[in-house]
């Protein structure tokens, strides 16, 4: 049984948790209520759990670091955790990974925040997270090159309004070479902004999926496809 905040009961000593054998790992930074996300992902037909334990992020079937309330925080979380070296290895096998929010903040080269520059502790992607202007109205998402991730959210709406967010192509400045380059989502007018990149096992997206409606939503059910969390998916009312 889960508690309200999303995660299992503590354990005593020697007890022992049973985890589904195809099943999500959130990563608990113990900075937010994960119960929302696990309800998307369960709607989505994908068992879950919350964990802040090395060998289960490692062993489960995905992973997702989750949005989390600052990017100082989490990149605080991130060294204590060693995430850096987790999240290497499991992209290192090809076993799907996705990072919301600052959670997707953490891989790029870093954050500016009031002109202050806090480096990642887990560089991924070139380019810098920057404080986004007052937006108003709702964006559209444009998707220049289909992905299975990124299927289906050409033309969403998106009524997410993020305060940070990456906006330059990662993939820019890439020469030709044996990486695959990411494909990315972009989210706009009236400022676009990087909303979603699909890189092969490590996927992102730039705000919670769970706080997104619909868009977040179907890229939940595209990951956990891509991820073959559940053998079959019906796509439901998401088109």
């Amino acid at each position: 049984m889960s508690s309200k905040n999303g995660r299992e009961p503590l354990l005593t000593s020697g007890e022992a948790v049973e985890r589904p054998t195809r099943a999500v790992a959130i990563f608990d930074a113990g900075l937010v209520d994960y119960a929302p996300l696990r309800a998307a992902l369960a709607e989505c037909g994908a068992p879950s759990f919350v964990t802040s334990h090395r060998i289960e992020m490692l062993d489960a079937a995905a992973l997702i670091i989750p949005d989390g309330p600052s990017f100082a925080d989490y990149r605080r979380v991130f060294a204590q955790k060693r995430l850096a070296q987790i999240i290497e290895l499991r992209i290192a096998g090809g076993r799907p990974v996705l990072v919301c929010g600052s959670g997707m903040h953490m891989l790029c080269d870093g954050v500016d925040i009031n002109g202050e520059f806090l480096a990642s502790p887990a560089p991924q992607w070139e380019g810098t997270v920057v404080h986004m202007p007052a937006q108003r109205g709702t964006a559209t998402l444009h998707v220049p090159i289909p992905t299975p991730f990124l299927a289906g959210i050409d033309t969403m709406n998106c009524e997410v309004k993020p305060d940070f967010a990456l906006r330059t192509n990662p993939a820019e400045g890439m020469d030709d070479g044996p990486l695959t380059p990411p494909r990315i989502a972009w989210a706009g007018p009236p400022a676009p902004y990087i909303a979603a990149i699909d890189n092969g096992a490590l996927c992102a997206c730039a705000w919670a999926p769970e706080e997104a409606g619909n868009l977040g939503l179907r890229l939940l059910r595209n990951w956990v496809q891509h991820a073959k969390i559940t053998a079959d998916l019906s796509m439901g009312g998401v088109q």
